[in-house]
C-alpha cells in the first residue's frame, strides 16, 4: 500500500495523512495534529466508531480500494477541536470472525513555528 505523507499544491503542503493500520496501531495512542487527516486501512472490511466520553463524534464503514485493501478517511471537525483531547476509537473487523477492539487517538493543539523554536530553546 502507498500512501503520501502529505499532499502538496505549488510545493506548499496542503494537509498531512496520518496512516492508522490494524494491527500494528490498536495498542498505542495515535497522535493526529492539527488540520491533518487520518486514513484507517486493513486487509479486511471494518468499522471505525470514534468517541469523545459518550458521545460518537465519528462513524463509517470501510471502502473497498482498487488495490483490494479496505479503508476509512477521518478528518476531525475544526470547529470542535480541543487541545490535547483524546478519543476513544472502536473498530469492528470483519474477518474471519468478527472482533472489536478499543484504541485511542490524541488530537494536538495548532503549533506556530516560532512556539516549538520557543519550546526547545527553553529546554537549553
Amino acid at each position: 500500500m502507498i500512501f503520501r505523507r502529505s499532499l502538496y499544491v505549488f510545493k506548499k503542503v496542503l494537509i498531512h495523512v496520518i496512516k492508522w493500520s490494524y494491527p500494528e496501531d490498536i495498542k498505542r495512542t495515535v497522535m493526529l495534529p492539527y488540520g491533518a487527516i487520518m486514513i484507517f486501512v486493513n486487509k479486511d472490511p471494518f468499522q471505525i466508531l470514534i468517541k469523545d466520553y459518550k458521545k460518537v463524534v465519528f462513524s463509517d464503514r470501510a471502502i473497498k480500494s482498487k488495490m483490494g485493501y479496505y479503508f476509512v478517511i477521518f478528518m476531525p471537525d475544526k470547529r470542535n477541536f480541543k487541545a490535547y483531547q483524546f478519543l476513544d476509537l472502536k473498530i469492528t473487523l470483519y474477518g474471519d470472525m468478527i472482533e472489536q477492539k478499543n484504541g485511542k487517538l490524541l488530537l494536538l493543539p495548532r503549533f506556530q513555528d516560532d512556539e516549538i523554536k520557543n519550546k526547545f530553546l527553553d529546554m537549553n
